[in-house]
């Protein structure tokens, strides 16, 4: 599945007939989409994440490796 988003690229686009104007139309929308998310981090979501990933570590420390989960 993942393999086309290596080949995503505007010589690719114009391969398969779109044209430049709608592929700077998508990369436009997606920059837009990116700045969004972005933007709607707050101070409190990073401090959740700091918070689950420093007791993730502590609790791999503690164990020495033996117990490892994914954030």
């Amino acid at each position: 599945m993942h393999r086309w988003i290596k080949k995503f690229s505007k010589f690719s686009f114009m391969m398969c007939g779109v044209s430049t104007y709608a592929f700077l139309r998508l990369e436009r929308s997606l920059l837009i989409w990116r700045r969004t998310a972005i933007e709607t981090i707050t101070a409190d979501m990073l401090q959740t994440v700091w918070s689950e990933l420093d007791y993730r570590v502590d609790v791999c420390r503690i164990t020495k490796g033996a117990h490892i989960e994914h954030l």
